[in-house]
């Protein structure tokens, strides 16, 4: 049973690693557009200051799921991220996060904390298709 659940997970990764997935789910038209938050961009927020970050998705034909996360270099540290948001059986969705200056980044390199959001819109039979902005949030 272990061997399979190997060779299983193997193939996935061989698949994911050969755009094979990405591929089929660009077939299907999907668009995930970042609305307020850019690449390389440095948001900065006042401790208790909130900022809300959306995400639009789109595609051709209905989608399982479609969700956005956050990943932090230094989770906790700084800012404080509420988690995720998903969109269930649509063919389009707004996904938000709020981020909250939590304390003083100062203490971390460059002052600034390394943050990310991802989304992956999954399809029947595996399909996936994700994309990712990363970005810096500093709090003065």
């Amino acid at each position: 049973m272990l061997k399979k659940s190997v060779l299983t997970v193997t193939v996935l990764i061989a698949l994911l690693a050969s755009g094979y997935l990405v591929f089929k789910a660009r077939a299907a038209g999907v668009e995930i557009e970042f609305l307020n938050i850019s690449p390389g961009q440095v948001l900065v927020l006042e401790v208790g200051e909130s900022y809300t970050f959306e995400t639009s998705v789109s595609a051709d034909e209905v989608f399982l799921s479609a969700l956005m996360i956050s990943d932090e270099q230094f989770p906790g540290r700084g800012v404080s991220l509420n988690g995720s948001d998903i969109a269930t059986q649509t063919d389009s969705a707004l996904l938000t996060l709020t981020a909250t200056g939590k304390n003083s980044t100062a203490e971390l390199p460059g002052g600034l904390a390394p943050v990310a959001l991802q989304v992956g819109v999954r399809y029947p039979g595996g399909i996936v298709f994700g994309d990712r902005v990363d970005f810096f949030i500093q709090v003065p």
